[in-house]
């Protein structure tokens, strides 16, 4: 049962035979019984990690792009002559002096991240990012095909085991 809809099937005249088409969308049961069909709960539950480890890596990457571009605009203004650096730095005191990069002695003297360190951290960022990308493709890609090789097996034995009357009442 492929489809949502029973009442799809249209009837097609070829040659005297009748064959019936079933059109309509795909349920959700369909892609679970797929991805089951050559896998194990296992591997599925690592494929779902490898999907969320993968996007926790692009929002990770673009999350600290955002952040470095505030930073970087934040040391633009203090080194402005004309700008109150008092009141950007109480404006943006949640990127200067932070805590975390201050344990590791990785602030210059604004209190702010250097920007070689900056390309570093977005350097490592992005080279996760590829990493957990090319892993979870490569992986989908063994999923599926274990699933499709295990349906095409149990489809080849189900035709070899049909009955002769069925090669003769159809043509294809």
């Amino acid at each position: 049962d492929f489809s949502e809809e029973e009442d799809n099937n249209h009837t097609l005249n070829t040659d005297g035979n009748n064959e019936t088409m079933t059109s309509g969308q795909l349920t959700l049961g369909v892609y679970a019984r797929y991805f089951r069909s050559g896998n194990r709960l296992f591997s599925l539950l690592i494929l779902t990690i490898t999907f969320v480890m993968g996007q926790v890596a692009t929002s990770g990457t673009d999350y600290w792009l955002s952040y470095w571009t505030n930073i970087e605009v934040l040391r633009t203004a203090l080194h402005d002559q004309s700008s109150n650096k008092t009141l950007i730095l109480e404006e943006y005191s949640a990127l200067a002096n932070n805590p975390i990069f201050a344990q590791f002695s990785l602030l210059d003297e604004d209190g702010l991240l250097p920007t070689l360190t900056s390309i570093y951290i977005y350097s490592v960022c992005l080279l996760f990012c590829v990493i957990f990308m090319m892993i979870r493709s490569l992986y989908f890609m063994g999923v599926c095909m274990n699933s499709g090789r295990e349906l095409h097996g149990v489809m080849f034995t189900n035709v070899l085991q049909a009955p002769m009357y069925f090669f003769n009442t159809n043509s294809a």
